[in-house]
């Protein structure tokens, strides 16, 4: 089988076709061919060494935390899980295969009409989502509100779908040219990070706060927008001056991802609150694939998750 992985750090172009043995799967695991895999910027910062110090990994790297595909194969303890089912999996790297092995506990089931491209982009977005309510102890039919920063990306877009879900008043900042789609997912008001100061637009009007913009950094907006009472989760970085304060938090202090409860959390969203997930590119899972990909991932590319694909049916820009 084909991996697609690097042997040394830098740009897409170091990306190699690596020759490998298809992966049997131990007692508790299931073996996936892998139809579509999800792209994250996570991968990007593999790519360019970032960790290279205070993780060292061994080359080659294969990067992809999520995958969607078949089963073919099965473990001797596997029970719930049969050749032939269509699956998505959570995993801590070598994604970027035609096949995989993985753990039933960080795997599940996608329904016939979830298409791979969607189920390889839904993981790693609704493992980090799930983590942040979590943190949040967002309460169904509280009545309260939250504050969504980067409404328009994987993982906050899964937020603001979400909490109205759960009944919340949902506050979203974002682009401006993402305003249409944050309003679909479901967003009481939009405010607009490049035309206005969000931070005194909902100053003081977050129960919640969820700051889920690039790393971080929104300008210490959250800040300003949580209420003295509320509750602050950033995906990537607490702002320095409040990390000694216990309404602050970032996602992954409390402990590893619940995967399963993630999934069922997204399983729930789509069955009764008809999540949408936004794909932003697709390309071909090739070698020039993966280089086009994650040099549209080194970009302020459009909203939405980019993935590739082996099923050309679906190599489509799905807004």
């Amino acid at each position: 089988m084909i991996r697609f992985g690097f042997y040394e750090y830098g740009s897409p172009e170091v990306f190699r076709k690596i020759e490998a043995e298809i992966p049997e799967p131990k007692a508790d695991q299931v073996q996936i061919k892998v139809v579509a895999f999800g792209l994250n910027p996570y991968d990007v910062r593999l790519r360019k060494g970032d960790f290279k110090d205070e993780r060292p990994l061994q080359m080659p790297i294969v990067p992809g935390t999520e995958v969607a595909g078949t089963v073919t194969a099965i473990g001797a303890d596997v029970t719930d899980f049969k050749i032939g089912d269509r699956v998505i999996n959570y995993r801590p790297r070598g994604g970027y295969s035609e096949y995989v092995t993985a753990s039933t506990s960080k795997v599940a089931p996608i329904p016939s009409d979830v298409p791979f491209t969607v189920g390889a982009a839904m993981p790693q977005a609704g493992v980090a989502a799930y983590s942040a309510i979590q943190l949040l102890k967002l309460q169904s039919g509280s009545g309260k509100t939250i504050v969504v920063e980067g409404a328009s990306g994987s993982v906050g877009s899964i937020v603001v779908q979400a909490a109205k879900y759960y009944g919340l008043t949902v506050l979203a900042t974002c682009h401006s040219r993402n305003h249409d789609m944050v309003m679909k997912l479901g967003a009481d008001q939009v405010a607009h990070y490049d035309k206005e100061n969000v931070a005194a637009r909902f100053a003081d009007q977050g129960d919640y706060v969820f700051n889920a913009t690039s790393g971080g950094n929104d300008a210490g907006a959250g800040t300003w927008m949580l209420k003295p009472e509320g509750t602050y989760v950033s995906l990537s970085a607490i702002p320095p001056v409040q990390q000694a304060d216990s309404r602050y938090h970032v996602v992954g202090e409390n402990g590893p991802a619940d995967v399963q409860g993630a999934f069922a959390m997204l399983h729930e969203l789509r069955e009764r609150a008809d999540l949408w997930i936004n794909i932003a590119d697709t390309f071909q899972m090739t070698l020039a694939g993966v280089q086009q990909a994650q040099a549209e991932l080194d970009t302020h590319h459009a909203a939405g998750k980019i993935v590739c694909s082996s099923e050309q049916s679906q190599l489509v820009r799905d807004l």
